[in-house]
């Protein structure tokens, strides 16, 4: 009988097995995932590619086995300690679970419970098929891995796909070390002369300050009812996409003003949340977007999926966000900065200051708001597969299978009701939007983002 693929790379490209019965230390922004967990406010996000061509099923689900052996923490179990302290056990027994329905979505709000990672692992995995075209939905639980990692993992998946077909000819799986795992633990500091205690201990005196201070607005829905709309779907999600023509008209526009696409789509982003706020007024006097910052270095390069992300809190008054143009040199000013100084780990550092006195789990139950909204922006998807697979027009190809899409959603927490991710490729930019679904409806997604699109319009036309 012949080996299949997915058998010798569970045998030779997997690490759970190394780790199994482990019992590991989490990261202080894994302890902050896990304490901010809630019931109605679910503390995953999901991943989404759409795909031409009909996936072979077993295939899939050999590659998929083989893809969550080499992502430890989606295999593992949260457990307590007898002194009470929680760590990872890692459980290389646990099979990955994938639902194969019919249809262009294949689930529904009933199916996007919270997971609990004590009695389940941290991946749910939906397959729709439909008229030659295949759309993969994972939930995926933010303790585990953070949205760069959730890239690497489907980096893995499809490469594991790509060699069930081919017999494991052409594609080869990242070499992955599991020792690299306790980088997670502490993020280093930048290179450089390092700043003397006083000045760090002022900096996050500044830094706290004003993060607790400044009561971040929460945006209000356009009619206030006592009663919560129902949405057809959790969470409130909808896509729209830049062409090929848009998203360079798009670069083009951004490079003659000193910036990137990202920093012009934020911009934008902020003037229309102003726009927002003053049609219908909410609690709080700051605008602040959580952007979060891929904390990942050179020395990473072999480290499995996991978190290794950090938090940016943006903060602009409504009146400083009319005009997007005038806006983009502060903004390019701030992202450079958060850049350069690692400024993301900030919010870390204070993490394991709270979790350290053992207030984790008051302060986020007591915070009534962190940010007004997300902004994410990780890029294209495909470049953080470190596995190198052909390309048709740009887009990956593995097996019998191109990668038309790769987006996602993020998670929301209270207070915090609007969402942006932004992906892309060489033809298009995806921007996948989440509003939160206690309080916003449909309609009321659908006209922020018609007045985001106005505004980007506007701005790119010089009006």
């Amino acid at each position: 009988m012949s080996v299949q693929p997915a058998e010798t790379d569970l045998l030779q490209h997997s690490i759970s097995p190394l780790l199994a019965g482990q019992a590991l230390t989490l990261a202080p922004i894994e302890h902050y995932f896990v304490a901010d967990q809630r019931a109605d406010y679910p503390l995953t996000f999901l991943s989404m590619a759409t795909l031409t061509g009909q996936v072979d099923r077993p295939a899939f689900e050999r590659a998929m086995a083989v893809a969550v052996a080499r992502t430890p923490f989606l295999s593992a179990r949260l457990q307590t300690t007898s002194r009470g302290r929680s760590t990872w056990q890692i459980d290389q027994t646990v099979a990955p679970v994938v639902k194969w329905v019919d249809g262009e979505w294949p689930l529904d709000t009933a199916s996007l419970n919270t997971i609990d990672l004590r009695n389940e692992p941290g991946i749910r995995t939906w397959v729709g098929q439909w008229q030659g075209l295949t759309r993969v939905v994972m939930q995926i639980h933010h303790a585990c891995v953070d949205g760069v990692g959730s890239c690497q993992f489907v980096g893995d998946l499809v490469t594991a796909y790509a060699r069930e077909l081919e017999r494991g000819v052409g594609h080869e799986l990242r070499p992955i070390e599991p020792a690299t795992l306790e980088y997670r633990l502490k993020i280093e500091r930048p290179a450089g002369p390092r700043p003397s205690l006083w000045r760090v201990i002022r900096f996050l005196a500044i830094q706290t300050n004003q993060f607790f201070n400044r009561r971040p607005i929460i945006l209000q829905p356009s009619q206030h009812t006592k009663d919560k709309p129902a949405p057809a779907l959790f969470p409130n999600v909808e896509e729209r996409v830049l062409d090929e023509n848009q998203a360079a008209e798009l670069r083009t526009w951004s490079t003659a003003h000193g910036a990137t696409a990202n920093e012009a789509l934020l911009a934008v982003f902020y003037q229309t949340l102003a726009q927002w706020n003053a049609l219908h007024p909410g609690p709080g006097k700051w605008l602040r977007v959580l952007v979060p910052t891929n904390l990942r270095g050179l020395k990473h390069q072999e480290t499995p999926a996991c978190n290794l992300l950090g938090f940016a809190f943006l903060d602009r008054r409504p009146d400083e966000c009319n005009s997007p143009v005038a806006l983009l040199p502060e903004i390019v000013r701030q992202l450079g900065l958060v850049k350069k100084n690692l400024l993301g780990r900030t919010f870390l550092d204070a993490i394991a200051v709270v979790h350290s006195l053992g207030l984790l789990q008051w302060m986020t139950s007591a915070c009534q708001s962190t940010a007004t909204a997300v902004f994410s922006n990780p890029g294209d998807p495909s470049r953080r597969f470190l596995s190198r697979l052909p390309k048709f027009k740009g887009k990956p190809v593995f097996g019998n299978l191109i990668l038309e899409a790769f987006t996602g959603v993020t998670p929301l927490r209270p207070g915090t009701r609007v969402g942006l991710l932004v992906t892309g490729n060489q033809t298009r930019l995806n921007l996948t939007w989440n509003t939160d679904p206690n309080y916003f409806t449909a309609e009321d997604r659908a006209a922020l983002i018609a007045r985001y699109e106005a505004n980007l319009q506007a701005m790119l036309a010089g009006e």
